[in-house]
């Protein structure tokens, strides 16, 4: 049986930004577009609006992670896994899912979309550079329209290759010497099933406070429909049900839900947001996902549960910590000019050999970390040295993310500057002192206006880090406004 679903196509090569680097934020593309989310911005090719997307929110749209939380926060959901075989992409065409795949067709990587199979059960593609051919490309127009990569047969041999393989030369060999036992078994893909998520809609034994009329929120849920920011807010009805349900989440006074807009609405909503880790306010984008969730939820939610202004042990402080965190440490990165060598969402690969000595068990390339030893490692080797957990929530997200970026050490002595203490890398009493007398937001800032001066004179120091300075400086800045607010 052959199936084949009807995904838009698009040209990476003529995109106006940045063409030649864009596999990623086009094969999103695609999918968004097949998936029905209304256009994001003023460019006129949709691809384009869809990269802007990701370079506004600084998600990184090369890994597999960058491309799941933008998917995800414009509505969609993304069953992503790495250890995909052929048997995960059929079985999810088969259900209706998108596949967008990771692999190396180019000797920098790339990424394409999988749209269905043949009777054989080779894999018809949207490669949005154009068609694969042994040892080359038949690439797309770089000025105008083109579709040499739509919808094309890719074997099975080609799809298991360049999906499992590590570089360029690796898929050539894999693709010239597996057997078919190799090409079907192996699993180690990077791979996105991508779809609407399913409505199962609020059950009232779950929210008993959620039995009032919300008929708005119904049919949108019903009909999977995505709504602009602009809209929504123009709606006072659907305003006034979205209030109802943070105010049954603890996050709205029950005076507040008079079906106005403003800041306190605002202010709850971005708070829903980010105890359940959608970027909608960001995006300006409300789909099912975001209404589901609303929907499901019961009770305050726990990330956000705890106040900003007392320190104390917070479990979920941590979490809270790395929303930030995770948006400027993306996939793998092994740049030659990166003087920490290579990392992986934030770890290096001498902090990842460290770890797994001492767990007693044997050193491995830093690309294949798993979730749970990430978890790990930036609890039991960031937060917890650092003693974040003391602080006041702003402070606490400010030094550990400095922390990531400068050590423990590193991240103490940015403190003690911030403070007018001794500077010497060690919380002694004098520190300790300090910080109780100045746990607060403006000592946040004060480290952040530290580490931008430190990234100046770092470039001054060794010119070749220059290629960091602005991705540096991006980071400081947003971290100022992620803390603004709290």
């Amino acid at each position: 049986m052959a199936i084949n679903h009807n995904v838009p196509y698009f040209n990476q090569e003529d995109n106006e930004i940045e063409g030649w680097r864009t596999c990623g934020p086009t094969s999103a593309a695609m999918c968004l577009k097949y998936f029905n989310v209304p256009d994001l911005g003023s460019f006129p090719q949709y691809e384009d609006d869809v990269k802007e997307r990701f370079d506004r929110l600084g998600i990184d749209h090369g890994t597999p992670d960058g491309i799941k939380r933008l998917l995800e926060g414009l509505g969609l959901r993304d069953n992503l896994t790495l250890k995909g075989s052929l048997s995960d992409i059929t079985r999810s065409l088969d259900s209706g899912e998108i596949c967008i795949l990771h692999g190396f067709w180019t000797k920098e990587g790339h990424i394409l979309v999988i749209r269905g199979y043949n009777d054989s059960g080779d894999f018809l593609v949207n490669d949005p550079h154009g068609e694969w051919v042994y040892g080359g490309y038949h690439t797309n127009s770089t000025v105008s329209p083109d579709n040499k990569g739509e919808n094309k047969l890719y074997s099975r041999r080609l799809i298991s290759s360049a999906g499992n393989a590590l570089s360029l030369d690796q898929a050539l060999d894999f693709y010239r010497n597996w057997d078919s036992n190799k090409i079907e078994s192996t699993a180690t893909m990077w791979l996105h099933r991508v779809s609407i998520p399913q409505r199962r809609g609020p059950n009232p034994d779950d929210i008993p406070e959620a039995r009032e009329d919300v008929p708005k929120l119904g049919e949108i849920l019903k009909n999977r429909l995505v709504i602009k920011l602009d809209k929504l807010t123009a709606d006072k009805e659907l305003v006034r049900e979205i209030q109802r349900r943070l105010n049954a989440l603890g996050l709205l006074q029950l005076s507040d839900v008079n079906g106005n807009f403003g800041n306190v609405t605002k202010n709850a909503l971005t708070r829903f947001c980010d105890s359940v880790f959608l970027d909608n306010m960001n995006t300006g984008l409300f789909g099912p996902t975001f209404f589901q969730k609303l929907m499901d939820r019961r009770g305050t939610p726990g990330v956000i549960s705890f106040s900003t202004d007392a320190p104390g042990s917070l479990p979920n402080k941590l979490a809270f910590a790395l929303q930030f965190t995770f948006k400027w440490e993306g996939g793998y990165v092994d740049h030659k000019d990166d003087l920490g060598g290579p990392t992986n969402k934030g770890i290096t690969h001498r902090n990842y050999d460290t770890y797994r000595i001492a767990k007693g068990l044997p050193t491995k390339d830093v690309q294949f970390i798993e979730e749970a030893e990430v978890m790990e490692i930036y609890s039991e080797m960031y937060w917890k040295p650092s003693e974040a957990d003391s602080m006041i929530l702003p402070l606490a997200i400010v030094h550990f993310d400095t922390a990531v970026l400068f050590g423990v050490t590193g991240a103490i002595l940015f403190l003690q500057e911030a403070l007018g203490v001794g500077v010497d890398g060690i919380l002694g009493p004098q520190t300790e002192s300090g910080l109780r007398a100045n746990n607060n937001k403006e000592t946040a800032l004060n480290i952040i206006d530290g580490r931008i001066a430190y990234h100046h004179k770092r470039v001054d120091e060794n010119p070749p880090q220059r290629v960091f300075l602005q991705g540096w400086l991006n980071r400081a800045n947003d971290l100022r406004e992620f803390i603004t607010g709290l």
